[in-house]
């Protein structure tokens, strides 16, 4: 195994292909370890967003809560009228 591009590089150097393969060797390992890195951005951008999204509907629902509380509306009243609506109730 191997723990850099730079390293396979050295790897495929001492193997006994061609001037051709090691070079397309060498360019897929680049590309690969390209691809990884944007992807991992990508995972992580993707993971912060859902996370701040979690975060706002955390708040919003407080706030929702807050409102039902103020008006006297209860999660039983809810479920009830949400059941003849023939709506799912959170």
């Amino acid at each position: 195994t191997w723990d850099s591009t730079s390293e396979v590089k050295k790897l495929i150097d001492k193997t006994n292909l061609s001037t051709n393969e090691k070079d397309r060797l060498k360019l897929y390992f680049e590309q690969r370890a390209y691809l990884e890195t944007r992807l991992n951005d990508r995972y992580q951008k993707f993971d912060n967003s859902i996370e701040n999204q979690n975060k706002e509907l955390k708040i919003l629902t407080s706030k929702i809560e807050k409102i039902y509380q103020k008006h006297g509306i209860t999660k039983e009243v809810l479920k009830t009228y949400y059941a003849k609506k023939t709506v799912r109730a959170d």
